[in-house]
């Protein structure tokens, strides 16, 4: 999903749990399973489209934001520069889901406490799915410990361009 994968959105790669082996442990490591080898594991992006089957655009802003909350349990070396990194991309992707799910009238107007409602259940539906264990927020909470200041990316908010999406 890195930089965007349409094909990942759209669903042409979704992890497929072997049927020979059953349900696969998605809780054993911190990582968990990446069979598709996007970023973001199987059972997050599995919740994602069972949650989402009709949006691809609701899919796609939501899997940005999973791949950066992913980033910061599977880094093997932290510092402050690599969690700023990490947390400026968390920040586009929660700007990208913001602008896209509840759009403002212009950009300059605020938020009302209804869209911030509508916002939250978003991310809160993927940061329940990500941090499910002890273990996954245990690793969360010492990301954060490395973080220093940062400023927003220059990149665009989100990795794909959602214009070109179905729904």
């Amino acid at each position: 999903m890195d930089g965007g994968n349409y094909s990942d959105v759209l669903g042409e790669n979704l992890p497929v749990p072997s049927e020979v082996e059953g349900t696969p442990d998605y809780d054993t490591t911190i990582a968990g399973l990446d069979t598709n080898k996007n970023g973001i594991r199987d059972d997050v992006e599995l919740a994602i489209f069972s949650e989402y089957p009709n949006s691809a655009r609701t899919r796609a802003v939501l899997l940005q934001y999973a791949l950066a909350l992913q980033m910061e349990v599977t880094q093997g070396f932290l510092n402050e520069d690599i969690v700023n990194a990490i947390v400026e991309e968390d920040s586009r992707a929660g700007t990208c889901i913001a602008d896209t799910l509840v759009p403002r009238k212009s950009p300059s107007s605020s938020r009302t406490y209804s869209d911030i409602e509508k916002i939250d259940a978003h991310t809160i539906f993927v940061d329940e799915k990500q941090f499910n264990n002890t273990a996954r927020k245990t690793a969360k909470d010492k990301f954060y410990e490395y973080m220093g200041s940062y400023s927003n990316s220059p990149k665009p908010i989100c990795d794909i361009d959602l214009s070109t999406l179905p729904n």
